[in-house]
């Protein structure tokens, strides 16, 4: 690896540190190391309970345009662990 100086050193900070990638990027990218991580933090949601299934009819009009969005990223640590997270979109 090249030495990296002045100006350099906060780009290359801030790049190792925000690098994340949306779901179907970073599975293309981690594949089954991407499922695992996916079915990790899925699960320590689940276990927390903090989504219920609803079937979209059963929802009023209002309901259905209040409804909130999620989205999974997945990233690479440094010890190559690769972790997911999932955020409210809205």
């Amino acid at each position: 690896m090249l030495p990296i100086s002045g100006d350099n050193v906060d780009k290359h900070i801030v790049g190792v540190i925000m690098t994340q990638y949306r779901l179907g990027t970073g599975l293309r990218r981690f594949r089954k190391r991407g499922e695992e991580a996916i079915t990790a933090e899925r699960g320590k949601l689940h276990k927390m309970e903090m989504f219920v299934p609803v079937h979209k009819e059963d929802m009023s009009e209002k309901e259905q345009k209040e409804v909130v969005e999620s989205l999974m990223f997945l990233k690479e640590k440094r010890d190559q662990a690769v972790h997911g997270r999932m955020v409210a979109d809205g």
